[in-house]
């Protein structure tokens, strides 16, 4: 029997999910507070770290220090996953995930929201922590839901 009032949920997550709508709207959200406080750092003579610093000449190329971004969010990525299913109360979160009994080209996408805004965060954070810049954090956003669709 197919759930069709299951489906258009999962339709409409994934449009949600997908664009990557929660990722954005935290990432500018978190830049102007970051901005201020990365200024006061510099104004109070401390360094600031950007990963597209780490190699002059070479990381600072625009699709290198995209690679070394695709692979950082990659990498805590497969970590954040881990925990949603390590710690109990994200588990009950992130339970809802694998809980989906007709599957679907869109099943993948049912995610809790509160789920979704967390991982978005850390994200967000971690974005600004290594200094993407907002295009490149659109491009990033991009191409790993179309990535994790593709998969």
């Amino acid at each position: 029997m197919t759930d069709r009032a299951g489906i258009r949920t999962d339709v409409l997550y994934t449009l949600v999910h997908r664009l990557g709508l929660f990722r954005l709207v935290l990432f500018f959200s978190v830049e102007p507070l970051w901005d201020a406080a990365a200024g006061a750092l510099r104004l109070a003579g401390l360094p600031t770290w950007q990963l597209d610093a780490l190699w002059p000449g070479v990381t600072d190329i625009g699709w290198v220090s995209l690679l070394m971004y695709l692979l950082v969010f990659d990498f805590v990525g497969y970590w954040l996953h881990r925990a949603q299913h390590q710690f109990n109360p994200w588990w009950a979160l992130h339970s809802l995930h694998h809980s989906q009994r007709q599957m679907t080209m869109w099943s993948d996408n049912r995610n809790h929201l509160l789920d979704d805004v967390l991982v978005a965060t850390v994200f967000a954070l971690l974005a600004r922590l290594i200094g993407v810049e907002p295009g490149q954090f659109v491009a990033i956003t991009v191409i790993t839901q179309l990535h994790e669709s593709l998969q």
